[in-house]
């Protein structure tokens, strides 16, 4: 993509995910599409509470680096934020609420390292930066009362009602992670396989005219999904190629990077980023937006 391409697929990328989640409003005169997979939890337009959660949270992560992008402060994109904000609350998506918190936080916390050691940020306004910094401190004297809300939200849902946030995390998904464990106990070195099941016994395969064209498996932190999979050299690789892509999210900005590491949080807690034929769909998507550069075009006159 040229300069121009690249800037309106994002903006369309932008209003594409804000449509989803307007759309998704008028869904609450009718109970049963809004809170379709249980009575308690937000899904909206989507399929699942989770999948909505975690569409929020992008939006939100979009437009919180919008913020620092621009020079002038506009209202609208805090509401938006706002928003998104409310309905990643009222989705119950733990997942999708972690990660954006987790990337603004590692993201700020990152650039001003940078700044600090004097390396020259492009797409940023460092007076935005001294202001999240403050709100960050603000949070840090706020910890007790944040601590009791956060476990509030981290710790019920319709299923458990744990006592602390890494006992909720053990509940939901002790019983992705355990056979993931004992996999990587058993073929530490080659892995079971890319794309298999913890147990390839439960695989859902589907056949067309008697051939395989699907397998979807579930498994919920990815890093450990690739160790079980392709090994400990596979797992080297790619932390190589995290590592290379967070690089290149901070080299195109602030607004990126926040992008990219919410996108690789949701992936803590919803292994999808290998998963292209479901919502890992949209973690490419924006991931290659955060981490590329649009092309210039070169003047033939």
């Amino acid at each position: 993509m040229d300069s121009l391409e690249y800037e309106d697929t994002k903006k369309w990328i932008k209003s594409f995910l804000l449509i989803i989640l307007l759309l998704s409003i008028p869904t609450l005169l009718v109970p049963k599409i809004a809170f379709s997979v249980n009575q308690r939890f937000f899904s909206g337009i989507l399929n699942h509470p989770q999948a909505f959660g975690m569409t929020a949270a992008a939006a939100g992560a979009i437009y919180i680096g919008q913020i620092f992008f621009q020079n002038k402060s506009k209202l609208l994109p805090v509401v938006i934020i706002i928003f998104c904000i409310s309905l990643i609350l009222v989705s119950g998506s733990r997942t999708a609420g972690m990660a954006l918190f987790s990337a603004v936080i590692i993201s700020s916390l990152l650039f001003s390292m940078l700044i600090i050691r004097n390396i020259k940020l492009i797409n940023f306004n460092k007076v935005k930066l001294i202001i999240i910094l403050i709100s960050f401190l603000l949070i840090i004297i706020s910890i007790p009362s944040i601590l009791d809300l956060t476990n509030i939200f981290m710790t019920k849902t319709e299923k458990i009602a744990a006592d602390s946030i890494i006992s909720a995390f053990k509940t939901s998904r002790a019983v992705l992670y355990g056979p993931i464990i004992n996999n990587i106990i058993e073929n530490p070195i080659k892995g079971i396989g890319f794309g298999l099941a913890s147990d390839w016994l439960f695989m859902d395969i589907k056949y067309f005219i008697g051939i395989p064209v699907s397998a979807p498996v579930e498994k919920g932190v990815l890093p450990l999904a690739v160790l079980e999979e392709v090994g400990v050299f596979g797992l080297v690789f790619f932390i190589v190629w995290i590592l290379l892509l967070v690089r290149c999210s901070i080299a195109n900005g602030f607004s990126d990077t926040i992008v990219l590491l919410t996108i690789l949080l949701f992936n803590l807690g919803e292994a999808g980023l290998f998963s292209a034929n479901g919502y890992g769909m949209l973690y490419l998507v924006l991931l290659t937006s955060a981490t590329t550069k649009p092309k210039l075009i070169k003047n033939t006159n």
